[in-house]
């Protein structure tokens, strides 16, 4: 077990994408688990393919898929989808989602888009007062691709909670159609105001 860890985590620094292939028939096992949180923390774009799909009753075939949600809930976004090594089923599915990941990947989202849709974000959910501050957002922009990462310059980033980074994530990922990677967001101190001590 530990050696097939250390070829994935070999691969996976090769890769931009990475295909975790599941026995749907067995269920999602913690070694598949642990294998997604990996791919997850290295910020890889991932899909998430279920096996043996023809051997689960047409019946079961969503329960399965259910249950697969529940069991990788930790990383949410990513696509999971049921296929047949057997009889080529899905297959076709599972390669356009790789190519979909792989564009998302480098996706790069024009500043003046990111603002527009920020703008709305605030208005409809301002960040949280917190430590009897309330954290300003002054503009979102993307830093880099490949994976995305994105920063938002605030007044007081160490008073924006952690719910409301991860929400920020959750809007950019609806937003753009991040469906397959992670998405960073880092709060920085907008320079010329730092916070006081």
């Amino acid at each position: 077990e530990a050696a097939s860890v250390m070829r994935a985590l070999r691969s996976l620094d090769r890769a931009e994408v990475a295909v975790l292939m599941c026995d749907a028939t067995e269920g999602i096992m913690e070694q598949d688990a642990r294998l997604l949180g990996l791919c997850s923390d290295r910020r890889r774009a991932v899909v998430v393919g279920l096996n043996k799909m023809d051997l689960i009753p047409a019946a079961d075939r969503r329960r399965v898929r259910e249950q697969a949600t529940v069991a990788l809930h930790f990383a949410g976004w990513t696509p999971i989808v049921g296929v047949s090594a057997v009889t080529g089923a899905g297959v076709r599915q599972l390669l356009r989602a790789v190519g979909d990941a792989a564009a998302e990947f480098h996706r790069r989202v024009p500043t003046a888009a990111l603002n527009r849709f920020f703008a709305q974000v605030l208005e409809r959910q301002p960040p949280p007062t917190s430590g009897g501050r309330a954290p300003r957002i002054y503009y979102l922009t993307q830093a880099e691709v490949a994976p995305p990462v994105f920063v938002a310059v605030a007044s007081s980033p160490a008073h924006v909670p952690d719910s409301y980074r991860r929400f920020v994530q959750n809007q950019i990922r609806e937003a753009f159609g991040f469906r397959s990677v992670p998405v960073t967001v880092r709060f920085r101190q907008r320079r010329g105001h730092e916070a006081a001590p």
